[in-house]
């Protein structure tokens, strides 16, 4: 019986050993973005994938160069808190332009993942953003570029800021130990791929914000939104009913604005109908619009809502 050992040794310079190795998909699969693509260490890759050239990364070698990493990205990230008892951790989640995300296969189901996004704990001097694309690259063999805020999520032993990213270069064959395979995965298909529970929030952020990069019909108008027209009803209800104040929790507030496809990033689509389908000269739905997301960012949490939280 042959044993299978991982291309390079962990952190103690001690061999990898993987009694269950992944298989790698046909090189086809790679170009179909229809399809799982997986590569395993050190194995075959095309040269060019979404006009970005698939080749090594001569990555930082010491914590003050990965401190300084090109890729981080100057935004205004919603407040991180860390519960107590949790580590700080960073991840990333990639996206490619045909709609794909890479996921990682940790060797061996290492914490019960069979497959999961590249992340680890944040370590002294560097940032959240540093670490983030340090562990893509250690996890996944990619350099990526930050792009955006995707959620925060709490782990098993960590509490974990995941940020967007796009792949920049890097091959993932060059996966470091802690993986023993790299998938590209359809948003579709997610849900097949990662069966850890930890993972399920992440892939709704994940579906909402795709479908948000999605442009909208040319015809599309809030009206027609039941997103919209559902909050505003329920707002006039509230004024028919003698309700006069409204009360915002900003801790939630903080969570649903950064939401892919939450309030601010859906009002923007609704505003820009308004100024296509109206106009400036009747302009009847922008203040519509205004006191349905009043009601959007009150209304309690608990319960379906049929709208992301």
């Amino acid at each position: 019986m042959t044993t299978t050992y991982h291309p390079h040794p962990d952190e103690h310079g001690k061999p990898v050993v993987l009694p269950n190795p992944s298989k790698p998909t046909p090189l086809e699969t790679w170009s179909d973005a229809t399809a799982v693509a997986t590569v395993t260490p050190g194995g075959p890759m095309p040269r060019v994938l979404n006009g970005v050239a698939l080749s090594s990364w001569a990555a930082p070698h010491t914590s003050k160069g990965w401190a300084s990493v090109q890729g981080q990205l100057t935004f205004d990230e919603p407040t991180f808190a860390c519960p107590a008892g949790k580590h700080e951790a960073a991840g990333v989640v990639a996206i490619e332009p045909d709609g794909r995300v890479w996921v990682v296969a940790p060797s061996n189901s290492y914490a019960g993942y069979t497959a999961t996004f590249p992340k680890g704990r944040v370590e002294m001097g560097l940032s959240r953003q540093a670490s983030a694309i340090r562990e893509a690259y250690e996890e996944s063999g990619l350099k990526v570029e930050i792009t955006g805020f995707l959620a925060d999520s709490s782990r098993s032993l960590t509490y974990t800021r995941y940020y967007l990213a796009t792949r920049v270069g890097g091959a993932p064959a060059d996966m470091g130990w802690e993986s023993q395979a790299v998938h590209l995965v359809p948003v579709e298909k997610l849900d097949e791929v990662l069966k850890h529970p930890n993972d399920a929030r992440l892939i709704e952020a994940i579906r909402a914000t795709v479908h948000r990069q999605t442009p909208k019909s040319p015809e599309y108008h809030w009206a027609n939104d039941s997103y919209w027209t559902e909050a505003l009803d329920r707002y006039v209800e509230l004024r028919e009913s003698g309700t006069r104040e409204l009360t915002i929790d900003l801790d939630r507030l903080e969570d649903i604005i950064f939401n892919a496809d939450g309030p601010a990033y859906r009002a923007m689509d609704a505003m820009v109908s308004v100024r296509k389908l109206e106009g400036y000269e009747s302009f009847k739905g922008a203040p519509r619009i205004v006191c349905a997301l009043l009601e959007l960012l009150a209304r309690p949490r608990g319960g379906k809502t049929g709208r992301p939280e």
